[in-house]
């Protein structure tokens, strides 16, 4: 293999935690009102990146935005599936965007190993957080 799991291939970035994230590592994480670092909480909602570290509250929370990174998944996830984040910061198959409604997943990026199910650590390429994922007749 030309490169190791759950190494990363960017700069990291660090913020503030928000909250006690000392669980939430390897989840997606957004920024607060004040710039500081939570949880994402929103499925399928623009995320900065992943939480590489497991900081308590105003501790200094390490993220990756772009690149090699270990998620934690909420289900069974298959290889070179688009991920998004869930409502509690796990990864998911990212949802395609319904024409009718308008819903679908912030893809931030694909999964590089299958994972059996929820909280099963596998390794995924982050991306350009934020892009949504066309419907098929787009």
């Amino acid at each position: 293999m030309a490169w190791e799991e759950g190494q990363g291939l960017s700069t990291d970035l660090s913020f503030k935690a928000a909250a006690d994230l000392r669980t939430n590592q390897y989840d997606f994480v957004k920024l607060d009102a004040s710039g500081n670092c939570i949880l994402a909480s929103v499925a399928g909602e623009r995320v900065i990146g992943v939480l590489q570290n497991k900081p308590n509250l105003n501790e200094t929370a390490v993220v990756r935005p772009i690149g090699l990174s270990k998620i934690v998944a909420s289900a069974a996830i298959n290889p070179a599936d688009p991920i998004a984040t869930t409502a509690t910061g796990t990864a998911k198959t990212a949802s395609r965007l319904v024409a009718a409604t308008g819903a679908a997943s912030n893809v931030v990026g694909f999964a590089l190993r299958a994972a059996s199910g929820a909280g099963v650590i596998i390794t995924a390429h982050l991306s350009s957080p934020g892009g949504i994922w066309p419907t098929s007749d787009a």
